[in-house]
């Protein structure tokens, strides 16, 4: 039904190629994508302000990767994937420390591996916070967002990361590939596959500088994938579809 709809759609607009072109197969050109996006421009840091706190947190004294997870404690987002990794991490001390900020059914699991990893290799499990400005400042203070999703979902979240100088570790999906730019915004790993992600995070641990350098990269993108923006776009391919259909009646009276 949703193929059929879409054929006889003037204007077709999907947030990742993936849906583009399962929808609309040979046709798929006809189909445009657009992310969505929900930052606005006054919550993006300006390139000074990411600078500065990027050479905090390479400077202090505790040199620990410090990445944050943000999404429901359900298995389609990765949670269990992640937590497994962290276990066998902690097993040769990875100076890596996860924080963990939602609600959901493996909660418990987050509580009991949170107090199971007490060397160099932890986590923390934070809660919930309300969107807004208190999200964005706790962002800020992590060296990378952990987005490990299984499912072929597009998180918001990546764009929020972005938006204060935060890369995106993610798993290399439908969803996530048609906003993380591998090598620019963040590094992608094959999903559901603890071996693969346990291999990213050293490979982060080790190379923090190099976080920073795809952290002040995410900020032009993000100037780019704004809410506003993001509006901008439709409302240029709206006014373009109106303009040929009206010029296509004019031509036919």
């Amino acid at each position: 039904m949703g193929r059929w709809v879409i054929s006889k759609a003037a204007l077709v607009i999907f947030t990742q190629d993936e849906y583009r072109q399962s929808l609309m197969g040979p046709q798929a050109t006809r189909g445009h994508v657009i992310p969505a996006s929900w930052i606005d421009e006054q919550n993006i840091l300006t390139d000074a302000e990411a600078e500065d706190i990027w050479t905090r947190k390479l400077a202090a004294a505790d040199s620990r990767l410090k990445i944050l997870f943000v999404g429901r404690l359900i298995p389609d987002k990765g949670v269990t994937v992640l937590l497994k990794a962290l276990r066998q991490l902690s097993a040769s001390d990875a100076p890596i420390t996860l924080s963990i900020l939602g609600e959901g059914d493996l909660k418990g699991e987050c509580t009991t591996v949170s107090s199971e990893l007490t060397g160099l290799t932890s986590v923390r499990v934070l809660g919930t916070m309300p969107y807004g400005a208190p999200l964005f400042a706790l962002i800020r203070e992590y060296d990378a967002l952990v987005v490990p999703t299984i499912s072929d979902e597009q998180p918001r979240i990546v764009f929020d990361a972005y938006s204060q100088g935060v890369p995106v570790l993610a798993s290399d999906t439908a969803g996530l590939r048609s906003c993380v730019r591998n090598g620019e915004t963040g590094m992608l790993t094959p999903s559901n596959d603890v071996s693969a992600l346990l291999a990213l995070l050293q490979y982060a641990s080790k190379h923090r500088s190099e976080l920073k350098q795809l952290g002040l990269q995410s900020l032009k993108y993000a100037r780019e994938m704004t809410h506003q923006e993001m509006h901008r776009q439709r409302v240029v391919l709206l006014k373009d579809m109106l303009d040929k259909h009206t010029r296509r009646k004019w031509a036919s009276t």
